[in-house]
């Protein structure tokens, strides 16, 4: 997998200056092209090396929110995105809202 490009993307993405509409396309485009490269892969057959970086700080919450709703994991595999969004979820700030918000989206939590 393009793990380096994931990274280089996630930094795209994070760096996203919000008062300029050229750097929020640049940044869609950078998310797309994240979802684009998981989703790529466990179509691929390779569902174990994206969950692999599921622990990774700067990757693992990409990888949990995208590859929790594509088909070809397994239940083990989608259990340990949802763990992980759980994770996010517990840790308090706007991210945790979010989690929150997914997570009751996706019927894991009432």
């Amino acid at each position: 997998m393009e793990i380096a490009k994931l990274r280089e993307l996630t930094q795209a993405h994070s760096n996203i200056d919000y008062g300029v509409a050229a750097s929020v396309r640049a940044g869609n485009a950078a998310a797309e092209a994240i979802a684009n490269i998981i989703q790529s892969a466990v179509a691929e057959g390779r569902a174990a090396e994206v969950i692999a970086l599921l622990s990774d700080s700067e990757l693992g919450s990409w990888v949990a929110y995208t590859a929790a709703v594509l088909p070809g994991l397994t239940s083990g595999e989608r259990k340990q995105c949802i763990t992980r969004i759980k994770e996010i979820a517990l840790a308090g700030g706007l991210e945790a809202t979010a989690a929150k918000m997914w997570l009751k989206q996706q019927g894991h939590v009432s």
